[in-house]
């Protein structure tokens, strides 16, 4: 789902950590200094209540093409899901990173300024991350605003993490925001060139904008990226179906039933075999592109 957006932190210093480094950090969330908080109204008492949604012009056609579709069962996930991310971004801000068993001050000064950064740098990753995610489930209870604060903050943090970009073109595309959407998701698929998600995002976009040609070479390759990828699928179907070639508009839309009942068997059945997960995230959602890269680190769209 959304990109996101915030303007008051500087980016991160670029620093090339080394591998031993990352190893040791695996298990460590911390920080050097409080940052104010993201949301300063999200508090324990309203952080996993439904906002009211923020309503959409139906007359205008990205009312329905961006619209987030989601399920009690997805909104109550999203909830809990608040829950868990909100602890855990206060947790990050809230503690320095460091390695253990290493003092910084001991070491040369050009050597401690290397490490310094490439600890900030994983904050950085880190908090994009975590408020990417719970920009999801923000979305997905209907709250965009606060969604798109998250994704604002995200992507302050950390300037190159693409799917809080992709995500923020999704909820801009859906406010009618169309030209800062598609800056958005173009910035995602220069940092992850393989974003299935993106391409899905930018073709939806340019669909809104009448451009049917471009709109099916952009799900033609979000399909290359990801064969299994139904909104993929979806979109397309629509872009056939506006020019007139209904065959393809229905094995389009066939191919995205089958692809979502697929994914919706094999989620069950994961969560048989393993019990609910602690850390279980909705990273895409019909109305939310996001995908963890690899870089560009999975829309809720």
């Amino acid at each position: 789902m959304l990109a996101q957006k915030r303007q008051k932190h500087s980016p991160k210093p670029k620093a090339v950590m080394p591998v031993l480094l990352l190893c040791l950090l695996t298990a460590v969330l911390p920080m050097e200094a409080k940052l104010p908080p993201v949301l300063q109204s999200f508090t324990d008492d309203d952080r996993v209540k439904d906002a009211p949604e923020d309503k959409v012009d139906e007359k205008n056609p990205e009312a329905e093409i961006f619209k987030v579709r989601t399920t009690n069962d997805e909104k109550l996930q999203a909830r809990s899901e608040i829950y868990f991310l909100t602890d855990k971004i206060t947790s990050c801000r809230d503690r320095s990173l460091h390695i253990p068993g290493l003092d910084l001050s001991t070491l040369p000064r050009e050597r401690r300024e290397t490490l310094e950064q490439s600890l900030a740098a994983i904050r950085a990753r880190q908090l994009a991350s975590l408020l990417n995610r719970r920009g999801t489930s923000l979305a997905i209870l209907g709250d965009n605003s606060r969604a798109l604060n998250d994704l604002d903050e995200a992507v302050n943090f950390d300037a190159e993490y693409a799917p809080a970009y992709n995500n923020r073109a999704w909820l801009r595309a859906q406010k009618g925001e169309l030209k800062e959407a598609l800056t958005d998701v173009n910035k995602a698929l220069e940092l992850a060139p393989k974003m299935a998600e993106a391409y899905d995002t930018r073709g939806a976009i340019n669909l809104v904008l009448k451009k049917t040609g471009d709109a099916i070479e952009d799900f033609n390759v979000s399909i290359n990226c990801n064969p299994r990828y139904a909104e993929a699928y979806f979109h397309r179907s629509i872009a056939h179906k506006l020019m007139g070639n209904l065959d393809k508009y229905k094995e389009d839309e066939s191919r995205a039933k089958e692809l979502e009942k697929q994914a919706l068997f094999d989620s069950e059945e994961t969560g048989k075999q393993t019990g609910p997960k602690e850390e279980a995230v909705k990273e895409k959602t019909p109305a939310v592109n996001q995908k963890e890269e690899e870089p560009k680190e999975n829309k809720s769209k």
